[in-house]
């Protein structure tokens, strides 16, 4: 079970120096121990948002040419009508 009492993104010796300071403990978490892995996660993290973001993205450009095509037949059907 892993409780996190401080900021994750704080470097490994900023958190174990508050750790030391507020709670008296040196943290052996794998965050602490393995720099690459926490820069994995975070990677892999921004990469998540990332992906989020660029399928909100596609979705709202399928939106706008879902409006486009409508304006676009209400356009001619009027046109046709006159």
């Amino acid at each position: 079970m892993f409780i996190s009492y401080i900021d994750q993104l704080d470097s490994t010796a900023e958190r174990n120096r508050s750790l030391m300071e507020q709670y008296f403990f040196k943290c052996d978490c794998v965050w602490c121990r393995d720099k690459a892995l926490v820069w994995k996660i975070y990677i892999q993290l921004i990469l998540k948002k990332t992906q989020q973001i660029y399928f909100f993205l596609q979705l709202i450009v399928i939106v706008i040419i879902i409006i486009i095509v409508f304006i676009i037949l209400v356009f001619i059907i009027m046109t046709i009508h006159i």
